[in-house]
């Protein structure tokens, strides 16, 4: 990693919480994104922050560094991490090894001995405080802090900025601002944050936050070979296909690139692997610029992946939460995750387009564990491990997300380059996270006969469905016999357990078009995209070319679909969708 990183730690004890430190950290991170859009430093932010998540990153990032920011409980001797104390010598020490650190700021309670610490350990400024600080003032001063840093303003003009706007505040009037450079804080009974430099270090006081773009690519990158390499390996304990060609290989035949994009594709839900084959095929007409080579388009196509695998498995999430709470009504959710749910669908155009869906996903696995449902995706505690904090899965979606907002603006071509390249490299981590996927069929069911002569004891149910894997010459309808029926006209997730077929329906959130039209014997899958409250309707867009115009639902084309959704409204939120 070239650019700089900006490192902040947010440590609540859930113990003694401090109701602030959310507001905080929801306010730098608004204030600093929007130049990580335009990849002028990275921006890490550690929520829940645990002693070994601080002591990895610090150790993991020593040599990007240039701002260690921390708010929580802390002591003379001692920061707070989630449900634990740890002692500051050690950070200190890490922070030591940080060559390229600028300063460190403390808001926390009485951290002046720290001060002391980090200085001697050559850090070369140092924010802290001398005595108990209210929560909502440390708030106030951190967020007009970074407020300033962001409009570029030096460290020590941010600094005594923000000690005038804190001044200016009555509630603040007992609050003392110690501007001694280059001192310590004298034990006060009265709060006190003070800037401190080690001598000889005061070139750090003309510090800002990085506002030039840092641009690097490798020569030598070979266009889909990551991607490919990575697939091949973490799809292989699921492919019989990959499996097959293995085993090819090993016996002394050739294996073309050919053979491993189609065992690939055909390992991945079709959605999926529709997205992916335009990034890996050849274009058949050498005029046509095919994603396959370097150019902005390759970047949009690279994003249009990522957007369809997220929002894959939120819509996955999201029918498991359904399902949950059917089956546990007495569950309550709690009011972040209905917030959330409640913003998510009230999206405009706009809104939705530059939503962050991997923040949903967050907050439903979240609400998940809290309230012990059971998950249909049986990688349990894969998904815990890769939805963490500070995981490459989450840095990853984060590349990807700020590589979204970053195609609304001009890009030069050394930036198309170097995009090109990190694009894939953090899909193809995404993709090697969620491939335990592949363990796992959909299947667009359209209608289901009942099949009972005179000598059965029981009914067997016959299903018209088309499983949506094996994208390569593979997807086609097929009439299944099963004991039992599942739900017709619907999208829906398949294992076997115990011998039998279960399913998670994912409409109406996904719908395939064409179960409701007749005569049609392929699939047509459509996304949700957003609600209409005026219209009373749902827009959908078609999984396979997102470029298209929306298909708008309602109650007087597909009474359907928008029944789920006024069913779903009425068990999550005991509101109709109009009124969420």
């Amino acid at each position: 990693m070239s650019n700089e990183v900006l490192f902040f730690a947010f440590a609540n004890d859930t113990s003694n919480p401090l109701g602030s430190l959310t507001k905080e950290s929801q306010s730098i991170y608004n204030l600093l994104f929007p130049a990580t859009v335009e990849q002028k430093f990275a921006l890490y932010f550690n929520q829940n922050a645990s002693r070994e998540a601080i002591i990895d990153n610090l150790i993991k990032f020593k040599n990007e560094i240039s701002l260690f920011h921390y708010s929580g409980h802390a002591g003379r001797d001692s920061l707070g991490t989630t449900e634990e104390l740890s002692k500051a010598d050690g950070i200190a020490h890490l922070l030591g090894q940080c060559k390229n650190l600028k300063y460190v700021f403390l808001n926390g309670c009485s951290t002046q001995d720290q001060v002391i610490q980090l200085l001697d350990k050559g850090i070369p400024a140092v924010i802290g405080t001398s005595a108990p600080i209210n929560d909502e003032i440390a708030t106030e001063f951190s967020i007009k802090f970074y407020m300033t840093l962001a409009n570029h303003e030096n460290l020590q003009n941010a600094f005594e900025a923000t000690v005038g706007a804190i001044k200016t505040n009555a509630s603040s009037a007992n609050i003392q601002i110690n501007r001694a450079i280059g001192t310590v804080l004298e034990k006060s009974e009265k709060a006190e944050w003070g800037l401190f430099v080690k001598q000889g270090k005061e070139d750090v006081l003309k510090w800002q936050i990085p506002n030039k773009i840092i641009i690097e690519h490798q020569a030598d990158f070979e266009v889909n070979k990551l991607i490919r390499d990575t697939l091949y390996e973490a799809l292989k304990p699921y492919s019989i296909e990959i499996k097959n060609l293995i085993r090819n290989q090993e016996e002394g035949n050739d294996i073309e690139d050919g053979d491993r994009n189609i065992a690939i594709l055909n390992s991945l839900f079709a959605p999926i692997a529709e997205q992916l084959r335009k990034l890996l095929v050849p274009s058949r007409d050498e005029d046509d610029l095919g994603y396959e080579r370097i150019h902005i388009g390759r970047i949009k196509q690279i994003v249009q992946t990522y957007i369809t695998i997220v929002e894959s498995f939120t819509f996955i999430l999201i029918s498991q939460l359904w399902d949950s709470i059917t089956l546990k009504p007495e569950a309550k959710l709690n009011d972040t995750a209905l917030n959330s749910l409640r913003v998510f669908f009230k999206l405009d155009d706009s809104e939705r387009d530059s939503f962050q869906m991997i923040t949903l996903t967050i907050e439903i696995i979240r609400v998940m564990e809290e309230c012990s449902f059971q998950y249909f995706i049986e990688e349990v505690e894969h998904i815990r491990k890769i939805f963490k904090d500070g995981s490459q899965f989450i840095n990853s979606c984060n590349y990807l997300e700020s590589l979204k907002k970053r195609l609304k603006i001009s890009l030069n071509e050394n930036e198309v380059i170097s995009s090109c390249q990190e694009g894939e490299i953090h899909l193809a981590t995404v993709f090697k996270e969620i491939s335990f996927l592949s363990n796992y069929i959909l299947a667009a069911v359209r209608m289901i006969d009942v099949k009972k002569s005179r000598q059965d004891l029981a009914p067997k149910f016959n299903h018209s469905l088309i499983k949506l894997v094996k994208l390569i010459g593979g997807i086609k309808m097929k009439i299944e016999e099963k004991d039992n029926f599942m739900d017709s006209k619907s999208v829906l997730l398949l294992k076997q357990k115990e011998g039998k077929t279960a399913y998670l329906n994912l409409s109406p959130f996904i719908f395939d078009k064409n179960s409701f039209e007749k005569n049609s014997v392929n699939a047509n899958l459509c996304f949700f995209y957003n609600y209409n409250p005026k219209l009373n309707e749902y827009n959908y867009f078609f999984v396979d070319r997102p470029e298209d115009p929306f298909i708008s639902v309602s109650t007087m084309n597909l009474e359907e679909i928008a029944s789920q959704f006024e069913s779903f409204a009425g068990l999550i939120f005991h509101q109709n969708m109009n009124s969420i």
